[in-house]
């Protein structure tokens, strides 16, 4: 009966196994760096444009503020307007 070696075939077949498996990590590593910018940059875009209508709406809240200030310094004869 002759004696067939195995082992170097199986020594190779680890080493592709290995490398699949690295190529996978590498892989999934990006993919997931990529995705975590992509939700960071799509965050920062929705808090930036939050914080333009914030300041929009203190902008107009202190316009009418200074509205009703500018109102309560009028005599009182003054702040309605009379109908003909």
């Amino acid at each position: 009966m002759a004696l067939i070696n195995l082992l170097p075939w199986r020594e190779e077949q680890r080493n592709q196994r290995r490398q699949r498996l690295m190529l996978m990590l590498i892989t999934a590593t990006f993919v997931g760096y990529v995705s975590a910018y992509f939700v960071m940059v799509k965050t920062e875009g929705e808090v930036s444009a939050q914080r333009d209508r914030v300041d929009y709406l203190q902008t107009a809240i202190q316009g009418y503020r200074d509205e009703i200030k500018r109102s309560r310094l009028l005599p009182r004869s003054s702040r309605h307007w009379k109908q003909d």
